[in-house]
């Protein structure tokens, strides 16, 4: 992959996420988070990490690749993948450094089989969690991981896509691990086609109406009758004419031909595009999530490159030396191994040059785990990211508006049919009120015209006659003059005549423009009265609008109200529910203090079971120690007559010239030696303690029971009601719980069981279970034989079988006894005496404890030490050295020199024959390249003198000076510390011991 793509987790343009959720509504977790769940101890991403030192150093042949295969890689020793290695003491390596071995165990976190390596495939995945509490300081939320994220993202996005390309309803309803997608976000192709069906239907519709609707407006006339407006036939119309022109208008924007449409052709376009966008990225990720998808893949890709490095640069760049100590018969050999020149200890993928850090950091390793995951991630970039963006920017371009144009549908027109039927009457109105004004007005005039008239043929009239009159004045004063002397009077008379007719002629004249002004006073009260009443009409119009605003308004101050009180409603409703919830939360913390106080009085009567087991418990145990002093009280009564006979002179005993003088204090003559002050040692019954073994059972600190099932397994039962079986065979522990629940894990050699009581449960090397107690009480059981062995915090040891068989005091103070016949075998005054029998002896055939003589320690120098002469019953030849003699120590050997075994924590590996019980070899090698040696043990150094010997031979009643292999705890036993050195058969003698 191309390193550039090699960068830190991020969620920046992540176009894979973006696509996805563009296309299906699916929204996967961002990728930056996807690990925050799947943290190891400190830190380590995707994994566990446990780095032990190796108690020994295990050397592989260069050419053997079998011990590469056994030891290291993926699924050793139960464990997910385990790397072997090897360190100098200083931060760098040169040529010659003596190294140590070292094991990294790892545990991966994630989705993985334990047949074969890692490998892709959806998954769902989930949460998970250790199941071993404080491992490697891990506990509660920090030893709980999931999944869930880290598959939703690489898987569930995928499957989107599924629904997308193969569900008719696309991703409606889709969910995956707990994302759903909502029904506003979801994406489903055939929505495409839904939609261009319908612009098609609704364009052919347009097109077949339109030419119906402009028929009708041909038979109803383009033009609208002035008869019609303002009436229900100038609405029909008005309708007509609107329908016919928006129906035109839509069927031109639609361009529907032939059952399609312009916008479904564009939509049906866009639909393909999304769909080949949507498959080319399906097909993309489909390759991806079976070889790459999931990130322990890349993990285990990576711990094996680094595993080819350490082989070819760390684990076959050793040598070793084996060294010699003292001199002459005394001298030892050990081994040490040293690195090569070309010895590295870094943490370096095969033939490259990146270093993550010294193998046996934790640090390395997070860096080696961020590195996995920054691997991942450049595969999803490479593989998800790139193919994304490239689907975008295509859908981006097919819907561009140089591809896909759905145009514009627009209304022509934007009048309805109240306002065209408004307008209209409007118009009526106001045409028949001008027409009106135009009547009166010309109504008005005609009336003035005609009175004026009456005025001039009125004025024309008086004129002529006045012209008459003037001209029969005229003849008058014609006649006058003519007749002036006729008659003076008539002549007055004819004045007055005259006078009076002009008076009338005024009268009416005036009578004449008084009526003329009534005319033109009616006719502007007429023109007054028309206005008034067209501005009334108006009027009412007006206030009729005013009074229909005032009723609308008036009903949404009602719709309003009765909102208010639905809400006033839903607030009550949703007080009710609280105060519901509330009582049932009541109810709830109610039953819960019901159900502690009932756990409460369940743990007060556990606890008061308990003290009575331990009471019970505690009355056996002083039973038992009450027999046990009885038995020693027998013991020593027989010890005592039978030393009274010995010592008596004249008695059987011991051979040598004379008597034995016994006085009460000094010498003690025995021949010609004597018996030193401490050679013999009487126990005092009174400091024996009874050690835990009760028959088939082992009391444990705490009062917990220990003891063995029929198919060998280990079975503690707990005061508090819980108990752990434990099966060395299967390497298992079940535990139950008081409450019954069970709970089954393996149990590794190295892997940590705590118990209820506080106490630490483990399997040693050799399959034996040991468990530590908090006061520092050891218990080590041997499934195979048996034998249980207690080691108090005061260093005092006990020994039983756990089967029934032995018990803690020799039952036989005979003959045939540890002390030769004379007498209980002494110990010091806290040891409890392990059971002997024929089959166990070889278990128990080092001295566990310093070997005194039964003579109180208060006795005086009284002569010279029982083991400088010959002890009575004849005894074998004694210990000639603390070497075996050359070529006499060879037992089962194809070769004179002994070969040890090296134990690892896991499998033990050697070249001579398996035992029963032991687990299998870990590999076949010729015995010539066998050259892995056990360090010496110093604790098994022998100062001097012989070791225990055994029973049923001639024993010897002398002392024997105590050695530093009394003090120590036997620890280990390897498969051949069943053979006593030096006693192999067809050898000569030589030193018995180890």
């Amino acid at each position: 992959m191309p390193e550039d793509n090699v960068i830190p987790l991020t969620s920046d343009n992540d176009a894979w996420h973006h696509a996805v959720k563009l296309f299906t509504g699916y929204e996967a977790p961002q990728r930056h988070t996807l690990f925050q769940k799947l943290l190891g101890n400190e830190g380590i991403p995707q994994m566990k990490v446990e780095i032990s030192r190796q108690r020994h150093v295990d050397y592989a042949d260069p050419n053997d690749f079998n011990w590469r295969v056994e030891n290291a890689g993926y699924r050793i020793e139960n464990t997910d993948f385990v790397i072997p290695f090897y360190m100098t003491g200083g931060d760098g390596a040169s040529a010659g450094d003596q190294v140590s071995m070292y094991k990294a165990r790892i545990t991966m976190l994630g989705n993985h089989s334990t047949d074969a390596p890692p490998a892709g495939g959806v998954v769902e995945g989930g949460e998970f969690r250790s199941q071993y509490e404080n491992h490697l300081g891990l506990s509660g939320e920090s030893a709980t991981w999931t999944t869930a994220p880290l598959t939703q993202y690489a898987y569930g996005t995928g499957r989107a896509l599924e629904a997308l390309l193969n569900n008719t309803t696309g991703t409606h309803g889709f969910s995956w691990n707990g994302i759903n997608v909502a029904d506003e976000k979801a994406v489903a192709l055939s929505s495409f086609d839904t939609a261009a069906a319908a612009f098609d239907r609704v364009g052919q519709f347009f097109s077949d109406r339109q030419e119906t609707v402009a028929e009708w407006q041909r038979r109803v006339g383009t033009e609208q009758n002035d008869a019609w407006r303002g009436q229900a036939a100038g609405v029909f119309w008005n309708l007509i004419d609107t329908i016919n022109r928006q129906y035109e208008g839509y069927a031109k924007d639609m361009g529907a031909r032939g059952g399609r449409s312009k916008q479904g052709n564009e939509l049906r376009e866009a639909g393909t595009a999304l769909r080949n966008a949507a498959l080319e990225l399906h097909t993309k990720w489909d390759h991806w999530q079976l070889y790459m998808g999931n990130p322990l893949r890349w993990l285990h890709d990576l711990l094996v490159e680094i595993t080819d490095h350490v082989w070819e640069r760390n684990i076959k760049q050793i040598t070793y030396k084996v060294n010699a100590s003292g001199g002459g018969p005394y001298t030892s050999y050990y081994t040490t191994y040293h690195a090569r020149g070309g010895f590295d200890q870094t943490a370096t993928r095969f033939g490259r040059s990146d270093n993550f850090g010294p193998l046996d950091q934790l640090s390395t390793w997070k860096a080696v785990g961020e590195r996995a995951v920054r691997n991942w991630q450049a595969s999803v970039i490479e593989n998800l990211v790139k193919p994304a963006n490239e689907a975008l920017d295509e859908v981006h371009n097919k819907w561009g508006a140089k591809n896909i144009d759905l145009g514009s549908i627009r209304t022509r027109g934007d009048d309805d049919l109240t306002s065209s039927y408004q307008e209209d009457k409007a118009e009526k109105e106001k045409e028949a009120t001008e027409k009106a004004v135009a009547e009166a007005n010309e109504k008005n005039e005609k009336f003035m015209a005609w009175q004026k008239a009456e005025a001039e043929k009125a004025k024309a009239e008086a004129e002529r006659r006045q012209k008459e009159q003037e001209q029969k004045e005229a003849a008058a004063r014609a006649e006058q003059e003519r007749r002036e002397a006729e008659a003076e009077a008539k002549a007055v008379a004819a004045q007055d005549r005259a006078e009076q007719q002009r008076a009338e002629q005024e009268q009416k004249q005036e009578e004449a423009w008084r009526k003329q002004e009534e005319a033109r006073a009616r006719a502007e009260q007429m023109q007054i009265s028309h206005f008034n009443q067209a501005r009334a009409g108006q009027e009412a119009a007006r206030k009729e609008q005013e009074r229909k605003r005032a009723e609308a308004e008036q009903r949404k101050a009602e719709v309003r109200a009765e909102q208010e009180a639905g809400e006033q409603e839903a607030q009550q409703r949703r007080a009710e529910a609280e105060a519901r919830a509330e009582e049932r939360l009541k109810e709830q913390e109610a039953q819960q203090r019901r159900l502690r106080t009932e756990q409460e009085m369940r743990q007060e009567q556990l606890l008061t079971e308990q003290e009575k087991r331990e009471a019970e418990q505690l009355a056996r145990q002083e039973e038992a120690q009450k027999h046990q002093e009885e038995a020693w009280q027998q013991a020593q009564a027989s010890y005592r007559e039978r030393t009274e006979g010995l010592l008596n002179p004249g008695g059987a005993g011991l051979p040598g010239p004379g008597g034995i003088d016994v006085p009460d204090r000094g010498d003690l003559s025995l021949g010609s030696g004597r018996l030193n002050t401490g050679d013999l040692t009487v126990p005092d019954p009174g400091h024996l303690t009874a050690g835990p073994h009760s028959g088939e059972t082992l009391t444990n600190p705490g009062g917990s029971v220990t003891a063995l099932d029929d198919s060998g397994r280990l079975v503690t039962e707990y005061p508090d009601g819980s108990s752990v079986r434990i099966d060395p065979e299967l390497r298992t522990a079940t535990v139950t719980r008081p409450d019954g629940t069970v709970t089954t894990g393996p149990l590794n050699v190295g892997d940590l069981l705590p118990n209820p009581d506080g106490s630490v449960t483990h399997l040693d090397s050799d399959g034996r279970i040991v468990t530590e107690y908090p006061d520092g009480t050891t218990t080590t059981v041997d499934p195979r034989t048996g034998i249980g062995t207690t080691t108090r915090p005061d260093g005092t040891v006990s020994t039983g079988y756990l089967n029934g068989s032995g018990g803690d005091l020799p039952s036989d103070f005979g003959p045939g006894s540890a002390a030769g016949g004379y007498g209980p075998s002494p110990r010091p005054s806290s040891y409890t005496s392990p059971a002997y029998d024929h089959g166990s002896y070889e278990e128990e055939l080092y001295d566990d404890s310093p070997y005194a003589t039964p003579v109180p320690a208060g006795a005086a120098d009284i002569g010279t030490p029982l083991n400088t002469g010959s002890p009575p019953g004849g005894i074998g030849m004694p210990p000639m050295g603390g070497m075996p003699m050359g070529g006499m120590g060879a037992g089962n050997q194809a070769q004179s020199e002994r070969v040890r075994n090296v134990i690892d924590d896991g499998q033990v590996t050697n070249s001579r024959g398996g035992r029963h019980g032991a687990g299998p070899a870990a590999r076949a090698v010729a015995e010539e390249n066998d050259v892995r040696v056990s360090a010496p043990r110093s604790s098994a150094t022998t100062t001097g003198g012989s070791p225990f010997l055994p029973m049923g031979g001639a024993g010897a009643p002398g002392g024997q000076p105590q050695t530093q292999s009394g003090d120590r705890a036997r620890e280990v036993w390897a498969q051949e510390d069943d053979d006593v050195w030096g006693a192999d058969e067809g050898g000569a003698p030589a030193v018995i011991g180890r």
